[in-house]
């Protein structure tokens, strides 16, 4: 038994190594760059055109009203 050892050890490496060169064999040039994997990302539109000018309209108008609330305190 002690002499089929390092035989059957042998042959074992020998399948490992046959099973590694297939899928290195098998997937060769089959590589996915990372970015396929990464999802794609809703299309938005961007510029004057997605500008939501009514939300610029009141904030300028609420930032307009503080400045002015803030400069009648600073000069009492």
């Amino acid at each position: 038994m002690t002499q089929w050892l390092p035989w059957i050890l042998l042959a074992l490496a020998v399948i490992l190594a046959c099973a590694i060169a297939a899928e290195a064999y098998l997937k060769r040039n089959r590589r996915k760059p990372l970015s396929g994997y990464r999802p794609t990302p809703p299309a938005i539109e961007l510029g004057t055109e997605a500008t939501d000018t009514a939300a610029i309209r009141k904030l300028h108008a609420e930032n307009q009203r503080t400045e002015h609330r803030n400069r009648a305190h600073s000069h009492r």
